[in-house]
């Protein structure tokens, strides 16, 4: 009886279709964090009401043109144009909100599909007060084929239907704006406090 040779077996993989979550630490962001909250407050009291997005139960402000002219435009303003993974032939332009939820409130799943990136700015992030969570854009992905594979396919893969990012003060997170996501209960004492903001570029003619 032939004695059987054993299987070897040449394995990668290849991630093809990524999903790029680029971020930013802002390193000095206490110098200035504290002019951007009485910004945001500043707003709220102008505008009282805001507008109802997919903040359930906070406040949202109506989104505005970024064009500087104040301590919150011009510091977002510095932060894009200076992007390092943007092309210098590229013409950005931007429009934010800010975003203040107190205890108990959230903000439903959804996306942003106006621009070609959004961002997210975290300015005053309690403990507890909620995480960003990003749903696969996958739609096609099913139960069983996600509990088919070992955990460590999923680790080296990130092959999850929902991802959980921290939110962290001083980090501005940019992600593809069809890319659906939620923020999660704030179940702190105190106020969380964030920026939103939508980029679309266009190429600059010679």
């Amino acid at each position: 009886m032939k004695q059987q040779k054993q299987l070897s077996l040449d394995y990668q993989i290849e991630n093809l279709f990524p999903t790029p979550i680029q971020y930013f630490k802002i390193n000095n962001f206490d110098v200035i964090k504290d002019d951007i909250i009485d910004y945001a407050y500043d707003l709220r009291n102008k505008e009282k009401d805001g507008r109802v997005a997919s903040n359930r139960g906070g406040y949202q402000s109506n989104a505005f043109n970024l064009k500087g002219g104040d301590v919150f435009q011009d510091f977002l303003l510095s932060v894009v144009k200076n992007i390092p993974s943007l092309k210098n032939d590229v013409d950005v332009t931007c429009h934010a909100w800010v975003n203040i939820n107190p205890p108990l409130s959230f903000n439903m799943k959804h996306c942003h599909p106006t621009c070609d990136v959004a961002g997210v700015m975290w300015i005053k992030i309690p403990k507890n007060s909620g995480d960003i969570v990003f749903t696969s854009p996958y739609n096609w992905m099913c139960y069983n084929e996600l509990i088919s594979y070992n955990d460590d396919f999923k680790k080296n893969t990130n092959y999850y239907h929902t991802y959980s990012y921290p939110a962290r003060e001083g980090v501005i997170i940019l992600f593809p704006a069809h890319l659906e996501h939620k923020v999660e209960e704030n179940n702190s004492g105190e106020d969380r406090i964030s920026a939103s903001f939508n980029l679309n570029f266009n190429s600059i003619s010679n």
